[in-house]
């Protein structure tokens, strides 16, 4: 109790130094408050956002592996053509093989769509777009046609209201009629607003397509609703790669009226199944699940979903890095300034400590005062930043976090400027508490359409707090050392004879 007295003594005694020091370990702890309320946001918000996301996967077609597959059984002069010929031989997986997977304990809902591709009849006319080629979805009778026999329309079936992605995001919406039923068998569809204002067509009217390789082959269509798109174009994968098709020709029905027309005109539906999964750990395990099952090494377990997802966090990230950098370096420098101080401290004060050796104190207990002195100032600085820090790390937080989305966003119109690659990724998040924020459209809709985490409603928590604490104490305790082991090595008699 001594120690603590005489401590609490000799500080007010020397006011200036011990503000000093404690202006140091305030600025330390609220360095590392914030640094580490950063990185407790990028946690908290990553799980948070995973814990409410759904990761979808599709089963593809590995490329990488065909071709080097192909590239090994070939010399180097039929090289090129034994690639070509591999890639053109690999069939899509059906329906059943597809359905079989998603029996998987790991999946916790599949849906899928298929596609084939029609011609209009005389009174049918497409919409024409530079943007896409009309078309682009290779189908039809006797499966997978050359481009140029594809049709002007693209006719895609939904296996559910779940896989409408484009309808449930709020791309595409009902502007009239309604949504044809699901699971209906009946040839009832919807068509875009710009077709049926080039047609004429209005909800309940008859359309007639045609088939490419046969004109004489007609198929009728209620239509029962007019959708409006926000997108110019979408994407489909065909066995050819991705193919950008002008969304105003795409034609939308359940996948059981689009099974009907190909059984009753002999058509090929190119189908696409999408996984969908709880979590990161059950689509890394179905994709083990699936070679389990006997999935060729030829197809391979892709998600867009986790990928723009690491993209949409990608900002907050680099900031928790950076945030641990700057704790690194904040708490060295200020480590080292302490050990200076103690030093000069020790050496100042060191005919005091002379007189309590010789009054018969040990020098263990006059360690144990000076650094009881400095555990006192660290617990006011630390409790003055735990205040600080639960106010400003937030704001701080989201402040840096906007200039480093901010950097990531030029960084990436200038690769769009100068590179001007399209790409259909995106990724929306409607998380509660983390917002999200839309970048703005530039010339190619590739990162520029990644939502990215833009602030954070949580930083500080317990865990942040007895981690700011542990590294101010701990760095007390190691920047005082220099001096308890001056300390240790006085001679209390020599220090008496000699006050200089």
């Amino acid at each position: 109790m001594y120690i603590i007295k005489n401590a609490l003594r000799n500080i007010w005694r020397s006011k200036v130094r011990s503000c000093l020091i404690g202006i140091i370990l305030l600025i330390l702890a609220l360095s590392s408050c914030i640094g580490l309320s950063i990185q407790q946001a990028a946690k908290t918000s990553k799980e948070a956002s995973m814990e409410l996301t759904n990761i979808t996967a599709q089963i593809e077609m590995n490329r990488e592996y065909i071709m080097e597959q192909a590239r090994e059984n070939s010399s180097s002069q039929d090289g090129r053509e034994m690639m070509k010929e591999a890639l053109g031989s690999m069939q899509s997986l059906s329906l059943e093989e597809l359905q079989t997977y998603a029996d998987s304990s790991y999946v916790k809902s599949f849906y899928y769509t298929g596609s084939i591709s029609l011609n209009g009849n005389d009174d049918l006319e497409a919409v024409e777009s530079q943007s896409a080629a009309p078309g682009g979805i290779q189908g039809g009778k006797g499966g997978n046609m050359p481009s140029s026999s594809s049709g002007d329309f693209t006719i895609t079936g939904y296996s559910s209201d779940e896989a409408m992605t484009s309808f449930i995001d709020g791309t595409n919406t009902i502007s009239e009629g309604s949504m044809f039923q699901e699971g209906t068998s009946d040839a009832s569809a919807i068509i875009s607003s710009e077709l049926a204002s080039l047609n004429d067509i209005t909800v309940n009217d008859t359309i007639t397509f045609t088939d490419p390789s046969d004109e004489d082959t007609t198929i009728k269509v209620t239509v029962v609703g007019i959708y409006e798109s926000s997108s110019n174009t979408s994407i489909s994968q065909g066995p050819g790669g991705m193919n950008y098709i002008d969304q105003a020709n795409q034609i939308y029905m359940s996948y059981a009226s689009l099974q009907s027309i190909a059984d009753n005109y002999d058509f090929t539906i190119k189908t696409n199944g999408t996984y969908v999964f709880q979590t990161v750990e059950d689509y890394e395990k179905f994709e083990e699940d699936c070679h389990n099952k006997g999935l060729d090494e030829s197809y391979t377990v892709t998600s867009s979903d986790l990928t723009s997802f690491e993209q949409s966090l990608l900002p907050l990230e680099n900031l928790s890095t950076y945030a641990l950098y700057f704790v690194v370096v904040v708490l060295a420098i200020g480590g080292i300034v302490l050990f200076v101080l103690n030093i000069f401290s020790i050496r100042e004060r060191k005919y005091e400590i002379g007189i309590l050796c010789a009054i018969g104190m040990k020098k263990l207990k006059v360690a144990c005062q000076f650094l009881c002195e400095m555990f006192i100032i660290a617990g006011i600085a630390v409790l003055l930043g735990v205040g600080i820090g639960a106010l400003t790390s937030i704001p701080v937080t989201n402040a840096l976090l906007e200039n480093q989305i901010q950097s990531n966003q030029s960084t990436n119109n200038r690769m769009e400027q100068n590179f001007s690659r399209p790409d259909a990724n995106s990724f929306q998040q409607n998380a509660p508490e983390i917002q999200t924020q839309q970048s703005k459209p530039t010339q190619r809709p590739a990162t520029s359409n990644i939502s990215y985490v833009t602030s954070v409603s949580e930083a500080m928590n317990l865990q942040v707090i007895i981690q700011m604490i542990g590294l101010t104490f701990i760095l007390v305790f190691i920047s005082s050392a220099a001096g308890l082991i001056f300390i240790m090595r006085y001679d209390p008699l020599m220090i008496l004879t000699n006050r200089d």
